[in-house]
């Protein structure tokens, strides 16, 4: 049942009650309009396709009392003891990350944590908390459709938590039969120019290739999240007292409070939750680490780069440890009653 929706469960029961009461309708019109041997066989069948139907009348109406009695609990109970996968793909490289599957793994192991790998493509069963550890990749069965984007979607939908950090998320799809990478957002080329006299000077604005990052990507088109361009900088994280309760006080976790945003989160929508927030020389407020509400669970997504180059790679690690333990705090905080389940 903590599998399913809400939604689901609610059609389901709909679906059942059309067919009884057909087969009600049904029954009792055979029993006025023919002469049969034995008419009462029909009229019985009948009232007790109408009660049947009376039955799913009123579960179906009542289900929403029923299942947000019973949703907060279940969901509650099952981050009581987590089960945590970790996607890994072959010999697949993480972009923007120099983290490798195992790095997350033995975290959380060395957490107390169950943790397992896990392959696109597996049935999602079992699995309470999935990281991504391909920073601006993520294992993709069919790049076209978004056939695993779509099962994780659905998997946080139904009260999941995914975790994916580095970069820009789920901006690269990382082909599981083919090993390629493939870029998700539509090809753009902007230009930035000068008039002088007749003449037009202009030349590229982005990158040759660079993808169209404000519209055309997964974060902008299917959660609405806009997130800084151009290159990354560093700043100085902090939390509010509601992002620390939402996920802990992670002043100082990692060795720093500095991190390399890139691709941080500018405006939060109406139902996500900052974790780290910053103050950008060139954005102004922006959010490197935040939890979106999809569906009945949450995406925690990490606009920081996870690759800094030494000296300054304790940036990395500070973004790397913080949020282990921000996920952590959250899945602890949600089997205690301090988050609550959200009903979808």
């Amino acid at each position: 049942m903590a599998q399913l929706s809400s939604q689901r469960v609610r059609t389901a029961i709909g679906w059942i009650a059309g067919v009884s009461l057909s087969a009600a309708i049904t029954l009792a019109l055979v029993s006025i309009q023919l002469q049969l041997p034995d008419p009462l066989l029909f009229s019985r069948s009948s009232i007790g396709a109408f009660l049947i139907t009376g039955a799913l009348a009123i579960l179906y109406i009542g289900w929403g009392t029923f299942d947000g009695w019973l949703w907060p609990w279940l969901w509650r109970r099952r981050f009581k003891s987590p089960v945590i996968a970790v996607l890994k793909l072959g010999n697949a490289r993480p972009i923007a990350s120099n983290f490798q599957p195992a790095d997350w793994f033995d975290w959380f192991k060395k957490e107390g944590h169950s943790v397992r790998y896990f392959r696109a493509g597996a049935r999602l069963s079992g699995i309470d908390v999935m990281v991504n550890p391909y920073g601006e990749g993520y294992p993709e069965e069919n790049a076209l459709r978004l056939k695993s984007f779509e099962e994780f979607e659905e998997f946080v939908f139904n009260g999941g938590i995914f975790v994916s950090i580095g970069g820009y998320a789920f901006f690269y799809a990382l082909d599981t039969h083919s090993g390629e990478t493939v870029a998700l957002a539509p090809l753009s080329i902007r230009y930035q120019g000068t008039i002088q006299g007749q003449a037009v000077h202009l030349q590229p604005a982005l990158a040759f290739g660079e993808k169209d990052m404000a519209q055309g990507t997964i974060l902008a088109t299917r959660f609405k999240l806009l997130t800084t361009l151009g290159g990354s900088e560093t700043v100085q994280t902090s939390q509010e007292q509601m992002d620390i309760e939402f996920a802990g006080n992670l002043s100082k976790v990692g060795g720093t409070d500095n991190v390399e945003q890139f691709r941080a989160t500018q405006s939060p929508v109406a139902v996500s939750h900052p974790i780290l927030r910053a103050n950008s020389p060139t954005y102004g407020p922006i959010y490197p680490l935040i939890a979106l509400r999809f569906g009945r669970g949450l995406f925690v997504i990490g606009g920081m780069l996870l690759n800094v180059s030494p000296p300054n790679d304790i940036l990395s690690r500070a973004a790397f440890e913080k949020s282990c333990r921000a996920v952590a705090n959250v899945v602890s905080r949600i089997a205690d009653k301090r988050i609550e389940a959200h009903m979808a």
